[in-house]
């Protein structure tokens, strides 16, 4: 008795992705089941980052097929083809970049750039191709938070190619301004800059583009939700209840405008005596 093709989606059925929660068969992850004799062979493609998780599903995966009777050789291809998510209404999507994701707060001083440039870095550890835009015109801290110095270059003088640290490709009016020039610039001035950085840019092939918003609900962020396709948003607090008051100001703006919350992360939750460990 050789196995069937019902049979190894049967199988497959029975494995969960961690990440999705969802088998491999309701997902549609599985796709190109071949049965010949005693030789299976399946492609489980991944719509996420995932080059830590390809292993542990392709072991998985291999060991239940080995369970059907009859089997011989179980070849299993895992790969990960991140997809692009729904966006807001009438927006045009930008080339090049499959998804947008926002870094916001509503109040200075949360941890909201590290937020931004840590899930930047996790996304590329993870094997996705990743942009960081920093849409803080007044205060950028991206280029310091990357390590990189410099000025982009202007093959054609009318677009930006995107500087590179750790992996990351990168846009700051940091990179364009002397370290300590302040930006005293009105309001339309900011908006402007901030579609130009980017929409001019050479963005290469990315997979998500992490923008680190500036604090507060002001003309960039109406901009942004107005004129930039948003996969969705992550808000930054601290557990202090001035700024909680702020990032739910923050939450109901995105929910306004149509963005999706991806989720809120508290920072600075905890403190750790560097004397005696004590934790409060």
């Amino acid at each position: 008795m050789t196995a069937t093709v019902q049979d190894v989606s049967r199988a497959l059925e029975s494995i969960v992705d961690p990440n999705t929660e969802r088998d491999l068969v309701t997902s549609k992850a599985a796709r190109n089941i071949r049965v010949e004799g005693g030789d299976i062979a399946v492609d489980v493609e991944l719509g996420y980052p995932a080059r830590s998780q390809i292993d542990p599903i392709r072991r998985r995966v291999i060991a239940a097929l080995r369970e059907l009777p009859g089997v011989a050789n179980v070849s299993v291809n895992v790969y990960q083809k991140i997809q692009s998510h729904s966006v807001q209404r009438g927006v045009k999507l930008l080339p090049n970049v499959r998804n947008v994701i926002v870094v916001a707060s509503g109040k200075g001083g949360v941890g909201k750039s590290t937020t931004a440039v840590n899930l930047a870095l996790a996304l590329a550890a993870e094997g996705a191709n990743v942009g960081m835009l920093d849409a803080d015109i007044y205060g950028p801290s991206q280029p310091t938070m990357l390590g990189i110095s410099g000025r982009p270059e202007s093959p054609d003088g009318k677009t930006l190619e995107p500087m590179q640290g750790h992996g990351v490709q990168a846009i700051s009016i940091g990179f364009l301004i002397d370290l300590d020039t302040p930006m005293v610039w009105r309001g339309p001035m900011v908006t402007q800059a901030l579609e130009q950085l980017l929409r001019e840019t050479n963005w290469r092939d990315l997979d998500y583009l992490v923008i680190d918003m500036p604090p507060g609900t002001g003309d960039i962020h109406l901009t942004l939700s107005q004129k930039i396709p948003v996969t969705g948003a992550v808000i930054v607090t601290t557990p202090q209840d001035i700024a909680l008051l702020d990032a739910r100001k923050g939450l109901k703006m995105f929910e306004k405008v149509g963005i999706p919350i991806l989720g809120v992360v508290e920072n600075m939750a905890i403190h750790t005596c560097t004397n005696c460990g004590h934790t409060e």
